[in-house]
């Protein structure tokens, strides 16, 4: 009996849990840079070069359980906006209907 009782606990101590499917939140971003040479301009000839900031994004999408998110937020040299962002809960999924309500917060016109 204790060697069972051994047995088991090793068992549990080597599991991994991972995540369940429907737990998972992504989150990623993008930063991004630009550098240019300028070199036919006699205008600007002490500053041939530049370099700066092109965009930052921070986007994140998921669910916990029946609770689903979505958001993307940009900051550009020039300003700083909301691309998307929505959190919703899903009423009934599988079988015939999948049913979710959802509040939303868009940019409009957007940039596809």
């Amino acid at each position: 009996m204790a060697r069972e009782d051994a047995a088991a606990r090793r068992a549990a101590a080597e599991t991994v849990t991972e995540p369940e499917p429907d737990q998972a939140i992504e989150v990623d971003g993008v930063l991004r840079f630009n550098f240019f040479v300028e070199d036919l301009d006699e205008a600007v000839k002490d500053k041939r070069c530049d370099n700066g900031l092109d965009l930052f994004r921070l986007s994140a999408d998921g669910r916990y359980k029946d609770v689903l998110i979505s958001a993307d937020y940009r900051w550009y040299p020039f300003m700083q906006t909301l691309h998307h962002g929505w959190v919703g809960y899903e009423l009934a999924h599988g079988g015939p209907w999948n049913l979710q309500l959802a509040f939303y917060l868009l940019q409009e016109p957007r940039d596809r």
